[in-house]
């Protein structure tokens, strides 16, 4: 008779990879929903010091506003805040401005929800080309163009980050590439901030959407496919516009920011329900196991970024009680138990369980009979109805608790 043997047990996490469905609206807007609260074309020959609050190094060159080649390296960075009025940050609004850079060995761009005083926020730029990751700030930066010296594989793409006052080294980020028809060197730069989204597009053309839920924040590109899920980004609810750049000649003009008109906002990402209670009572379990990014890669040898799974087992007189609770895991995604790892323990190799998840669980035994079902299949056979389970989906992901019957050891 095979023994139960929970110590031999090898937790395996398997990621399917669905492509989500995404809100129609993405962020985008009715331009004649809008009121100017801020513009500046930099026509005078002096920044306005009432508008903006700077660093060293910008002025006013041929009518924009320029932030001047440092060379090697700046002391204390080169930036710009727009001061809203009376400090009454910016709420549903758009951000735009036209730029030129050289986009030569180092970064520029843009960051959103900035303190009003604030130039040092984004002093050395966002998370991807800072001189020091230590250096702290709040804000999301959006970088425009990215060091070729320090990350030579991000050349051709937007590099985006979350803080709250850490240190941008540490900072939720991540990637998304150039439309088609920009070089980085120039160009119409539009941020739709609704609060619980925000939408980027270069020149009138969608380049990446993010729906922020607290900590919780997912990133689509263009076509709606997900590209960025974390639960442990940091950022400001509001704030400010912010302009930096090192060693590029950036230049800055036709800066203007518009509120929508009451009524006029379009639609945000969907409505968060309330959080159900969790199914998972973490005191009738003996031990966990989590994986991570940390610890783990899919079948495949694949990044598992964004998802955070732990494991809570139990053994019982009739069998084994199991639960999962799954951040980032979605519709016909799956978890796995193999409880025979490194096929030491009898001569069948492979013997394990998947759970696909969903609005009702299936789950699947695979590669040997046993007292629960004489069914061997590889490709898993089916023994739902066998296993008591509770599923529940939650706001970032599943829960789902089972008993996997004593006999399906014998």
């Amino acid at each position: 008779m095979k023994k139960l043997l929970v110590f031999a047990l090898c937790i395996a996490l398997c990621i399917a990879m669905a492509v989500p469905s995404f809100a129609e609206s993405k962020g985008k807007y009715p331009a004649d929903g809008l009121v100017v609260l801020f513009e500046d074309d930099f026509s005078d020959d002096e920044i306005d010091t009432e508008k903006w609050s700077l660093r060293e190094g910008v002025t006013v060159v041929d009518g924009a506003m320029s932030f001047a080649n440092g060379g090697n390296w700046i002391n204390g960075g080169y930036s710009a805040t727009v001061i809203p009025e009376e400090d009454d940050y910016f709420e549903n609004y758009v951000a735009e401005f036209d730029f030129t850079s050289n986009a030569q060995d180092c970064y520029f761009g843009v960051g959103v929800r900035a303190s009003a005083n604030g130039a040092s926020e984004f002093q050395n730029g966002g998370r991807f080309s800072v001189p020091s990751a230590s250096e702290t700030g709040s804000g999301i930066s959006f970088d425009l163009a990215i060091s070729k010296n320090q990350n030579p594989n991000a050349v051709g793409y937007i590099g985006v980050a979350f803080n709250d006052g850490g240190a941008w080294g540490d900072a939720e980020q991540f990637l998304v590439a150039y439309p088609d028809g920009f070089d980085g060197k120039s160009g119409h730069v539009m941020i739709v901030d609704l609060g619980n989204l925000i939408s980027l597009y270069v020149n009138n053309v969608e380049v990446v959407t993010i729906t922020l839920d607290g900590a919780n924040v997912k990133a689509y590109n263009a076509d709606g496919e997900e590209i960025f899920n974390s639960s442990a980004a940091a950022y400001p609810d509001e704030g400010s516009v912010n302009f930096y750049q090192r060693n590029n000649s950036y230049r800055v003009d036709n800066v203007k920011v518009s509120e929508f008109k009451e009524g006029s906002a379009p639609e945000t990402a969907p409505a968060t329900e309330p959080a159900a209670s969790s199914i998972i009572d973490e005191s009738k379990y003996d031990v966990s196991y989590k994986i991570n990014k940390d610890n783990a890669t899919n079948w495949a040898n694949g990044n598992i970024n964004g998802i955070d799974v732990t494991y809570f087992f139990k053994v019982e007189d009739d069998g084994l009680a199991v639960a999962v609770r799954g951040i980032g895991l979605k519709d016909g995604e799956y978890v796995q138990l193999n409880f025979n790892p490194g096929n030491y323990l009898w001569e069948v190799p492979g013997q394990f369980i998947s759970v696909v998840l969903g609005e009702k669980l299936k789950v699947m035994q695979h590669n040997h009979k046993n007292g629960l079902l004489a069914d061997d299949n590889p490709g898993g056979a089916d023994i739902t109805d066998k296993v008591a389970n509770q599923v529940q989906k939650t706001a970032d992901g599943y829960e789902v608790v089972f008993k996997l019957p004593k006999a399906l050891f014998t």
